[in-house]
């Protein structure tokens, strides 16, 4: 199988409509400044009936690590 990666930002993808066949996302949608955006873009970029996997975190429900991973996250609140 080839695999093809290549670099950009998730809000402007150098790519073509329809041109992967998969995309993969691993913990930086909540890096990215509108995830909407992101997600649009893409769909836009893998063709029909292709895939999206992703691996992504949300914040924790214990008070002291939810502070860490606030104080870590680039654009925190």
């Amino acid at each position: 199988m080839r695999i093809e990666v290549k670099t950009g930002v998730a809000e402007a993808l150098p790519a073509e409509d329809g041109e992967f066949d998969a995309a993969v996302t691993s913990l930086v949608l909540c890096s990215v400044s509108d995830q909407a955006v992101a997600l649009r873009e893409i769909a836009r970029a893998v063709r029909p009936g292709g895939e999206l996997r992703f691996y992504e975190h949300v914040i924790s429900n214990h008070p002291t690590m939810a502070r860490v991973q606030r104080g870590i996250r680039p654009g925190a609140d």
